[in-house]
């Protein structure tokens, strides 16, 4: 099992305990895991840290059911002293998983919560995720009217809290072309990325290109379930590899989805063109036509 690290992003706020009671031996389907909840003292239900619960998880339904079934199974903690990281009125929108990132939509109540809770339910819903063994980066968004970037937690294995100074991240301006769902033109629409790498990486434009937007009159170009493999720039040229996401789904990547998904990689620096494939093949196995060579906008 990978090193599972916990990531908290306080902000000045004080630094709570979490309580390690050991990661437990990892069956051959991954399925057992420590499901985190917020320890609270007994008597004034004050929150002080995070504590682990050991419990199974059934994963034969593929990746985003397991997900699902982890934040049901988060709300309901069978020891005493303890508390769902997320209580009842902050309800899971909706996720998206691509490659190994999963990205879950929580709703605008998670904003107004504390800020110590909502860095404590980050936190629980991180360490408990990247213990699934598809799971190698955590991104927590929050669905307020106003994008604002501390709404969001990005949270990986290799993100440890050393004190109380919280983690810096860098900003990037981007521009995404979403669809307009009554007239089927490209809408730029733009987005501000924050990562803590030196620059903009084309997986996460797309992962941002695959977010449901919060204007409700767009969409976004990549169908519902569309996930990387793999994704590569050759001498100017993205190349995104994409896991077969079944046939109907692949209608659903019409010609403005395609428009859309090029102009997007190639308004990034150093992008000419963009090649699309699924399991590595042209889209003309798939039975998509004319989008076999490097496109350009």
């Amino acid at each position: 099992m990978k090193k599972k690290a916990l990531a908290l992003l306080l902000c000045g706020a004080l630094l709570l305990p979490v309580a390690w009671q050991g990661l437990p031996q990892q069956k051959d389907d991954g399925s057992a895991i420590l499901i985190y909840y917020i320890a609270a003292d007994s008597e004034s239900g004050r929150a002080r840290g995070l504590e682990g619960e050991r419990q199974i998880v059934e994963t034969g339904a593929g990746p985003e059911q397991t997900v699902w079934g982890v934040l049901d199974q988060m709300r309901q903690p069978a020891g005493a002293g303890k508390q769902p990281a997320l209580p009842s009125a902050v309800e899971a929108q909706s996720l998206s998983i691509y490659g190994g990132s999963v990205t879950i939509q929580l709703s605008e109540e998670y904003a107004d919560l504390p800020e110590i809770r909502r860095t404590l339910a980050a936190a629980a819903l991180s360490q408990t995720l990247l213990q699934l063994d598809f799971v190698d980066f955590v991104k927590i968004s929050c669905a307020k009217n106003e994008y604002g970037l501390e709404s969001d937690f990005y949270l990986t294995d290799e993100s440890v809290i050393l004190d109380e100074n919280p983690i810096q991240y860098n900003t990037f301006e981007i521009t995404l072309y979403l669809i307009d769902k009554k007239t089927g033109q490209l809408e730029p629409v733009p987005r501000t990325l924050k990562t803590e790498e030196n620059g903009v990486y084309p997986n996460a434009v797309f992962d941002e290109l695959a977010r449901q937007p919060e204007d409700e009159n767009l969409r976004s170009p990549a169908p519902a379930g569309m996930m990387l493999r793999s994704i590569s720039t050759d001498n100017g040229v993205c190349i995104l590899n994409f896991l077969d996401i079944g046939a109907d789904r692949l209608q659903q990547l019409d010609e403005p989805a395609i428009q859309a998904i090029v102009a997007t990689m190639c308004a990034q620096k150093g992008v000419r063109g963009v090649r699309l494939q699924m399991e590595g093949r042209p889209l003309s196995y798939y039975g998509i036509q004319g989008c076999d060579g490097i496109l350009t906008p």
